[in-house]
């Protein structure tokens, strides 16, 4: 089990580092539960309560959906959907994946291209890693 976490780990630290304009990466199963998050430059106060970031229940949704209803536009089955959000201050890019979704927040300035490329990687990743847990 440590070695799955750390291989976990791994491919959350790989994303973070492939563009200085990322800022955040979730992975969350296919029920919205967070299983791992990372978050630069978090600063927060000792005693201060963190709140749930409401994007997360949202992307899960948008994702659930996908696999449901958009599974016939796969060309592979380990072959995630990738969807990306532009805002005036970011970008959140999503992975979805039959047993959640890695979601990514960036900054305006990201690369698209490579994070879309990057994800796409490691979320089939994650997937041959954890499918046998999350499958029933």
């Amino acid at each position: 089990m440590e070695e799955l976490t750390q291989s976990i780990e791994e491919i959350v630290q790989y994303i973070v580092s492939c563009d200085p304009a990322i800022y955040r990466v979730v992975i969350t199963d296919r029920q919205g539960l967070e299983i791992v998050s990372y978050a630069k430059n978090w600063n927060r106060k000792p005693n201060e309560d963190k709140n749930k970031n409401p994007a997360y229940p949202l992307l899960n949704t948008i994702c659930i959906n996908c696999e449901k209803f958009l599974n016939f536009l796969r060309n592979n089955k380990l072959s995630p959907f990738i969807f990306s959000w532009n805002f005036k201050k970011g970008t959140i890019f999503a992975a979805s994946l039959p047993i959640g979704f890695i979601g990514v927040f960036c900054e305006a300035d990201v690369n698209p291209g490579l994070v879309k490329r990057i994800l796409r990687k490691k979320a089939i990743e994650y997937y041959q890693l954890v499918k046998d847990i999350f499958t029933e």
